[in-house]
């Protein structure tokens, strides 16, 4: 028996309710049909890695339509034989519209009328609307970052980015990995955050969240770094994390290429580097700007 298989029955094994078991079961063989030509990176069977976040979700929301989303999420993405209006018809709109959130190729929402130019704003319409489409979106960058080395180095890149951009802010925001972490109490923070901070569509949360982290940072920018992550100037102000990541072998010269230093010791310190490799880095303690690549000669 494959190890997904073990870890699935072990979680059947913990839902009471003959019915919302016999639906998972469902959800199961139609995602396990779907993926069933397919591997991830690592050469794993695919859907190895619904069942892998599956359990997890379950474990910590115990919710029925979350794990059955998450078992469906890559299918209509993935799978070209597998069309939105199969998840909305064999299910139920809840589920149907939580997958619909993370489905890249579609440019809108099955049955809404509005159309999305980006995929992230998308997703983050989404978000707002459902606070369920976050908690499955957020596992999934989890997951996805747990096993990034399988990935191509510029995939590396852009979705250490993402996840710094966009997802680090939002899990902070929902006390994501709080051990008492809840539908509930997510949807309590989501709310109290988007009203404190007056944000009532999809493109304010993003400049929210882009801010979170940056200084001055834009929705332009953000594509700058996302499609062309190699040429862009970085910069730190701190000259303690500067040393520090240094002193750790951080930035190794295969990765990292320092650009310019600019020091004024004790007033002033500067430094400019670009990133050469894929690394999963996480900035979330300290601010940086970010400029193009024609910043510096």
């Amino acid at each position: 028996m494959e190890k997904y298989e073990i870890i699935f029955n072990n979680l059947i094994k913990e839902i009471i309710d003959h019915k919302d078991r016999q639906k998972v079961q469902n959800a199961y063989h139609f995602a396990k049909n779907a993926h069933e030509w397919q591997n991830r990176k690592s050469w794993e069977a695919y859907i190895s890695h619904p069942v892998a976040v599956a359990s997890t979700i379950w474990n910590r929301f115990k919710n029925i339509d979350l794990l059955i989303s998450w078992l469906l999420h890559d299918t209509v993405e993935d799978c070209t034989w597998v069309i939105i209006e199969d998840i909305y018809n064999q299910f139920w709109d809840n589920i149907g519209f939580i997958v619909d959130s993370v489905t890249k190729t579609e440019k809108g929402f099955l049955k809404e009328a509005w159309k999305f130019n980006d995929e992230r704003d998308k997703i983050l319409s989404g978000w707002i609307k459902n606070i369920w489409c976050i908690l499955l979106k957020l596992s999934d960058r989890e997951h996805n970052l747990s096993t990034l080395s399988h990935m191509p180095k510029h995939k590396q890149i852009k979705k250490s980015f993402e996840s710094q951009a966009l997802y680090l802010p939002l899990m902070k925001i929902l006390k994501f990995n709080d051990k008492w972490v809840s539908i509930e109490n997510s949807q309590k923070y989501l709310k109290s955050y988007l009203e404190e901070q007056n944000i009532n569509n999809s493109r304010e949360l993003k400049n929210h969240l882009l801010n979170t982290c940056f200084h001055d940072f834009s929705e332009d920018i953000f594509d700058i770094v996302y499609n062309n992550s190699t040429n862009v100037v970085w910069e730190i102000e701190d000259e303690r994390v500067f040393n520090s990541l240094v002193d750790s072998g951080w930035f190794d010269t295969e990765s990292v290429e320092i650009k310019k230093i600019e020091s004024n010791w004790p007033w002033s310190f500067k430094a400019y580097f670009i990133f050469k490799s894929g690394s999963t880095f996480d900035f979330s303690n300290w601010k940086i700007s970010i400029f193009d690549s024609n910043f510096i000669s």
